[in-house]
């Protein structure tokens, strides 16, 4: 089968069969291909969803996003599962004897019965995690990101005010 890609980038993360169609994950989104066609539809999502790092497809289908996002697909809507405030990243999603196993930048955590149990803890204290943690807003608490956008319009602000006094001399 050759699919018609409708997306810039095709490359295939991961992918998951079953009785009605294929799930496809790419780097820029997760797909559909219905059964006995050729082509993979983007689905659309209300999150930010880009670069599907896992699925899986019990006890019902999830899909882990790498910005953060894990979602769960019950009854034919899409349900977005809270991960830890931690966490920024995901990297993988597996099924497991013990619940569903989700490897983050703050370690390994097992998600059972709608609760977070942190297994592995990360030793990511590097200058290049606090530098990220600082840049993309997320450090401290989830609050900071408005500090940081406000700051950062203010600054923009005082920018173009400078310049403006500076050619009315």
């Amino acid at each position: 089968m050759n699919p018609t890609w409708m997306s810039s980038d095709p490359t295939i993360t991961v992918a998951l069969s079953q009785p009605d169609g294929m799930w496809v994950g790419t780097r820029s989104g997760l797909f559909f291909q219905k059964k006995n066609t050729t082509t993979l539809a983007l689905v659309p999502f209300r999150y930010p969803a880009a670069h599907v790092v896992g699925m899986i497809a019990a006890p019902h289908m999830m899909v882990a996003f790498q910005n953060g996002v894990l979602l769960e697909y019950i009854n034919h809507q899409w349900r977005r599962i809270q991960v830890p405030p931690d966490i920024s990243e995901l990297y993988s999603l597996s099924l497991g004897s013990g619940g569903i196993t989700v490897t983050t930048n703050q370690g390994v955590y097992l998600y059972q019965n709608e609760t977070w149990i942190q297994k592995i803890t990360s030793s990511q204290q590097t200058m290049a995690y606090w530098v990220k943690k600082l840049h993309t807003g997320y450090f401290l608490a989830d609050w900071m990101r408005g500090v940081f956008h406000f700051g950062a319009w203010l600054t923009l602000g005082l920018i173009v005010t400078g310049t403006v006094l500076f050619f009315r001399r």
